[in-house]
């Protein structure tokens, strides 16, 4: 990012420039676009062409039928819930590493997150800030596997291992286990005052399990390019200081909408957004800000939304307004 202006008049913008560059030191080389069956809609979701409309379920060595479905000659792929940690290689079984969770405030003013990846099983991150990681896997059916069912363990799986079980969970939609609210304001600004702290803005009753819980979160960045820094305001120990990207004008059509599969240990801060506002101080110096949207499992059926602040000088701050809908999907 190339961030160009004046360190004496923040109106005159052929001054010193200033480059600040972030970077994950990765290069993706393929791209992969899994279209599930859960569509989307003004804060609610629902299911789109849903096959399973018997009744009967049949699991023999041979066989896998689930409610008039006949898996092993779909080549479906069915997504799953795992432990946090790394698993094992298998055949059937791709991998995706999935999101890091914090006991606490963690990163830093560049607004990084830790981006979590999955080889064979196998987690890694570029950056790291110590989160616990977790990784979902999409399971292949094919034919031609030999199936058993363990009631000891509450386990169904093949020669491979274990495809469904407590480690193992299938996501579903839970129908009426949603909720939306908005987060941030572009009208009434925060005063987080200096340093690093966590701030809960909006709590959503989902009914999720007191364990590891799964939800899909959709984020809908309300006129997210709209944003902009250095207007001046009255807003700290009764001095003028430069605010933290407010908004010049607004409307409720939304700018881009994002979909995340994200597994919520109980208490962890788990992040799914991130921004940061640059200002100049009054001492002509760069000042840079982040602002990591995080969402949390309460243990007790609800969600927590909220924001991890770094913040290096006392200021206004206007949070990026967005929409967030989380589903219940373990």
């Amino acid at each position: 990012m190339f961030v160009r202006g004046s360190t004496t008049n923040l109106a005159n913008q052929s001054g010193n420039p200033t480059v600040i560059q972030d970077w994950y030191n990765i290069t993706p080389t393929k791209v992969i676009w899994y279209v599930l069956n859960l569509r989307y809609s003004n804060g609610g979701m629902s299911i789109s062409g849903n096959p399973f409309t018997g009744s009967d379920i049949l699991i023999s060595p041979s066989n896998f039928i689930i409610k008039g479905v006949s898996l092993p000659n779909t080549r479906y792929k069915f997504i799953n819930q795992n432990a946090f940690g790394n698993l094992g290689y298998r055949p059937d079984m791709e991998y995706i590493g999935n999101n890091a969770a914090y006991t606490g405030v963690f990163g830093d003013t560049t607004a990084r997150c830790e981006l979590v990846g999955s080889s064979n099983g196998s987690l890694w991150s570029p950056v790291d800030y110590g989160g616990a990681k977790s990784q979902i896997s999409i399971y292949k059916f094919s034919a031609g596997k030999q199936w058993y069912v363990n009631s000891n363990d509450n386990t169904i799986g093949n020669e491979h291992g274990v495809v469904w079980g407590p480690s193992a969970v299938p996501l579903r939609l839970f129908g009426g286990n949603v909720g939306s609210s908005y987060m941030g304001d572009d009208i009434t600004p925060h005063y987080p005052g200096t340093g690093d702290r966590y701030v809960g803005l909006s709590t959503i009753g989902l009914g999720i399990p007191g364990g590891n819980a799964t939800v899909i979160l959709t984020t809908e960045v309300i006129s997210g390019n709209l944003n902009c820094a250095g207007v001046p305001a009255n807003t700290w120990n009764n001095g003028v200081f430069q605010v933290q990207g407010r908004r010049a004008y607004s409307y409720s059509g939304g700018d881009a909408i994002f979909h995340q599969i994200l597994t919520l240990p109980v208490g962890y801060l788990v992040p799914f957004h991130t921004t940061s506002a640059f200002r100049y101080t009054p001492n002509n110096a760069l000042s840079r800000n982040s602002f990591i949207y995080t969402v949390k499992n309460l243990g007790n059926g609800n969600v927590e939304l909220g924001v991890v602040m770094h913040v290096s000088l006392g200021s206004a701050v206007f949070l990026p307004r967005l929409r967030v809908t989380v589903q219940r999907l373990t």
